[in-house]
């Protein structure tokens, strides 16, 4: 749920910067940087950074307005380069060195705020050993999104995102004479 509403906010703040630059009849190209959180969020762990990174750099390639060059995994283009010189694959049949694309833009995002159960809603009934209950919560995220120049270091796009999400949840619970068990299942 959290990731999916980074997405979708992110993807907006593309449309935005796609209609900036194809206002000018171009198709530049566009490597996406690591993700910063700088919000605490307790879900952030090692690797979320290059995830969310490569979910925009999807949500970028499939609009059609980009050429996006890789940037989270650009360690596996060089080691492919490397092989091919190395005379190990057949001659003329492996990557080439020095023909990489370089970005015209540099795309950066940062996870500014996040809160879960912003709204939080929830009951249940029980009766005779067998228990039923849902759940709602609601999520918000703020995401600051550059996009830089790479020539000049300049922004030219910069907005700060905002997304809200829900999801919810069932659980049915069964208990007898002392023993019990229960389900839940949660979106």
């Amino acid at each position: 749920m959290k990731k999916l509403a980074i997405v979708a906010a992110l993807a907006v703040a593309g449309i935005g910067f796609a209609g900036t630059v194809l206002a000018r009849g171009e198709k530049p190209s566009v490597g996406v940087a690591e993700f910063k959180n700088e919000s605490g969020a307790a879900w952030w762990r090692g690797g979320v950074g290059w995830e969310l990174s490569g979910m925009l750099s999807n949500e970028l390639s499939s609009t059609g307005s980009f050429r996006v060059v890789e940037r989270a995994k650009l360690e596996k283009v060089l080691e492919e380069q490397n092989l091919a010189a190395s005379g190990r694959v057949r001659s003329g049949s492996g990557a080439q060195i020095g023909k990489l694309t370089g970005a015209d833009y540099l795309v950066m995002g940062t996870v500014t705020s996040y809160e879960e159960n912003t709204a939080s809603t929830g009951g249940g009934i029980s009766f005779k050993g067998i228990s039923l209950g849902g759940k709602k919560s609601e999520a918000y995220i703020a995401v600051d999104v550059r996009v830089v120049n790479a020539t000049t270091g300049e922004i030219d796009f910069s907005r700060t995102v905002e997304g809200r999400t829900s999801g919810g949840g069932v659980s049915v619970g069964v208990f007898r004479g002392g023993f019990g068990g229960s389900l839940s299942q949660e979106k």
